[in-house]
């Protein structure tokens, strides 16, 4: 059976546990661990809270291109890794797909949240400089908007995530500069 816009009511809840990539930052490679938890009065809204942790790698994680640019080049890319997230977002499911004991759903979301970041000082060729510094570790107000797609059996399933995170940062004392990382997660998902 496929439902487009219909609508079920009923509380539904469940968590999230996975893992999530950054997949634009040309610099730097970044990966981190996500949970979720959420709950939907409707087969076709939520409300999700999510917490991401991204450890903390510096130069063992930059890209080939980095290493060319601050050592052979020396020209100072500009690197911020995110650290932490927190997101709280309402999300819209438009496409149900139900076969047997499965259930298939596509969705999209939208919400807000913080993220930390951290200036990696030796990519930018600024440790010792104290407006560098000051800047160097920042909590940023966010916007958040994404896809979803999950195939649960029964209970339990997988969910794949797609978002875009917006922000603007401070680089050392002059410059701010609008970041949106595109984060994928694919995520092991429990519904009740």
């Amino acid at each position: 059976m496929i439902a487009l816009l219909s609508m079920a009511w009923g509380l539904e809840g469940g968590a999230a546990a996975g893992l999530s990539l950054v997949t634009n930052d040309p610099f730097q490679r970044v990966a981190g661990l996500e949970v979720s938890t959420f709950l939907a009065p409707t087969e076709r809204f939520a409300v999700e809270g999510r917490i991401a942790a991204h450890p903390l790698v510096g130069k063992p994680g930059w890209r080939p291109l980095t290493h060319q640019l601050v050592e052979v080049v020396h020209v100072s890319p500009d690197i911020s890794q995110p650290l932490f997230r927190g997101e709280l977002t309402a999300s819209f499911v438009p496409l149900q797909v139900q076969q047997g004991v499965w259930n298939a759903r596509l969705g999209a979301f939208a919400g807000g949240g913080v993220i930390s970041t951290r200036d990696d000082l030796e990519a930018i060729q600024a440790q010792g400089s104290a407006g560098y510094e000051a800047a160097q570790n920042e909590l940023h107000p966010t916007y958040v908007l994404g896809l979803s797609v999950d195939a649960v059996r029964k209970s339990v399933g997988v969910r794949v995530r797609g978002q875009r995170v917006h922000y603007v940062e401070n680089i050392g004392p002059d410059v701010r500069e609008k970041k949106q990382p595109h984060m994928v997660a694919v995520e092991l998902i429990v519904r009740r």
